[in-house]
This record gives C-alpha cells, structure tokens and sequence, in this order.
C-alpha cells in the first residue's frame, strides 16, 4: 500500500483510509404519511488515521493545509480510483499515553476530507 498523497505531500504514518459516502438533502414525511426525500448530492467523506509520530513529521503537511486555510487540496489515495479535490474538515491530534498514564511525544493525527 502505497501512502496518500496530499498535493503530493505524503501522509505519514498513514494506516487507514476510509471512503464513505453521505447524502446531502432531506428526508420527512407528509400528513399522510408518505415518505418525501429530497437527496440533492451524495458526497465522498474521506478519513485518513495515521500511527503516532513526532509532531515534527506531520509539520509540513500541517503547515501545508494552513497556509492553504484549509481550503481544496489533490488527494490522491490507492482507495481512491483517481486523484480527487477534496476540502480538509478536520484535523485532529491526539496525544499517546503509555502504560503507566505519562504523556509520551508522538501523536496521532487523523484527517478527514469532503469532495469538492
């Protein structure tokens, strides 16, 4: 498995991506009881989980997405049939215990994107 590429930035660590997809629109029903759907678009929810590393290994491709202001980026993924634009919606690190509860310095950063 070759790892994601974010504007040909690799992801380190990379161990999983996830492809879901999400229907935008609405969904209710009438007076009579009817079911109305109103589905406008069907979009892909991209989630990548990475393994922990030191915050400086994920420094260029943080500082890549902010300079960006979180806007559209290429991904390009073996999950993934071609290169899609997708747009950052969150960016989360979380902070590795050991087995005694103490901190340790990896982190584990998890991205998640929509397509554009």
């Amino acid at each position: 498995m070759a790892l994601p590429e974010i504007d040909n930035i690799e992801v380190p660590g990379a161990y999983e991506v996830s492809v879901d997809r999400v229907s935008v629109g609405s969904r209710e029903r009438s007076p009579s009881g009817t079911l109305i759907s109103n589905i406008i678009a069907v979009k892909k929810v991209i989630t990548i989980s990475c393994r922990p590393k030191d915050k400086a290994t994920f420094d260029a491709l943080l500082s890549h997405l902010d300079d960006n202001n979180f806007g559209e980026v290429d991904l390009e993924a073996d999950e993934l049939d071609e290169i899609t634009t997708v747009v950052p919606t969150e960016a989360t690190t979380t902070t590795v215990l050991d087995l005694m509860g103490a901190y340790t310095t990896p982190i584990e950063l998890t991205l998640s994107f929509e397509e554009v």
